[in-house]
């Protein structure tokens, strides 16, 4: 069931609470598992919120491989609010989008999109991002580009990029995982996301595997998922032996990942790039010519 965009409790900041936050969050799960109907296979609520509007999304993949709406059960908006007020990080805002998933007979898991864009349909006005940052606010560098943009703030300088190590390699795929997470459509159970990228040309395409059928479907990644490739990609440029061209990332419900790197072969293009894209590679990650791949020679 889709709840049109209303108001929302008009709260600010609250001293985080561990058993509070464990009762909010087990409370609302409760309530979705009551309200489930016969022969569910995942019940899967969605909220946007800001302290001026609030939408939710709640869906039921049932065991026959339909999926259907279902009522929203009395406070979960409430409660959901509280939880977003009592999970603001001074400096680091807190939520702007939440996902509770439940699993027959009780298990359930939920997560928490702090910086990217939930993407209301249909969008808001830009004053409600205003008010949000108002009410929770982050410091200057927790605000990203597409909610400063929103929030009517002016654009900040783009960061250099440096070489990442490990640590902060896997805190930008805990990035991934969180925006997909986000994302996916309901009953999601396992997405094959190939992101494909050669200079300036970058594509993202996913496979998935839904929970109640074995019938794959396509899936488009929201934008964001480009740039965070990206960034990756460039971070892991060695010198003289490039960067990889392709990164294969699959994730399995809830939240394991898997995550493959393909340095040497030509990607499987959905759209092939433009034959100076091959030139631009080498210009922006300069290799050896023993390390440069045959494939890439005879455009560059």
């Amino acid at each position: 069931m889709t709840q049109p965009a209303g108001p929302a409790p008009g709260r600010g900041p609250l001293p985080y609470d561990q058993a509070r936050y464990q009762e909010l969050t087990r409370g609302i799960a409760g309530l979705l598992a009551r309200s489930a109907p016969s022969g569910w296979r995942r019940v899967d609520l969605r909220i946007m919120m800001t302290v001026a509007v609030s939408d939710a999304v709640l869906t039921v993949a049932m065991e026959d491989g339909t999926t259907r709406a279902a009522e929203m059960p009395r406070d979960v908006l409430d409660m959901a609010a509280e939880l977003r007020s009592i999970m603001y990080r001074r400096d680091r805002g807190t939520w702007l989008s939440m996902r509770v998933m439940l699993d027959p007979p009780g298990s359930y898991y939920t997560a928490f999109n702090n910086d990217y864009d939930p993407h209301w349909d249909p969008e808001i006005p830009d004053d409600a991002y205003a008010q949000d940052l108002a009410a929770f606010p982050r410091a200057e560098e927790n605000v990203p580009g597409w909610l400063r943009s929103r929030a009517g703030l002016p654009p900040l300088p783009a960061p250099p990029v440096e070489p990442l190590g490990p640590v902060e390699q896997k805190d930008l795929l805990e990035d991934v995982t969180s925006l997909l997470v986000d994302a996916l459509p309901a009953g999601w159970q396992q997405a094959d996301v190939y992101h494909n990228a050669l200079g300036s040309h970058a594509e993202t395409v996913s496979q998935l595997l839904m929970c109640n059928t074995h019938m794959p479907r396509l899936w488009t990644p929201p934008p964001a998922a480009d740039d965070l490739f990206g960034r990756l990609r460039r971070g892991m440029y060695a010198d003289g032996l490039g960067t990889w061209f392709t990164a294969r990332y699959v994730l399995t419900f809830p939240f394991s990942y898997q995550v493959e790197y393909i340095r040497d072969a030509e990607p499987r293009w959905k759209t092939r790039p433009e034959p100076s894209a091959y030139a631009e590679d080498l210009d922006l990650f300069p290799r050896d010519p023993a390390d440069t791949p045959a494939w890439l020679h005879p455009r560059a």
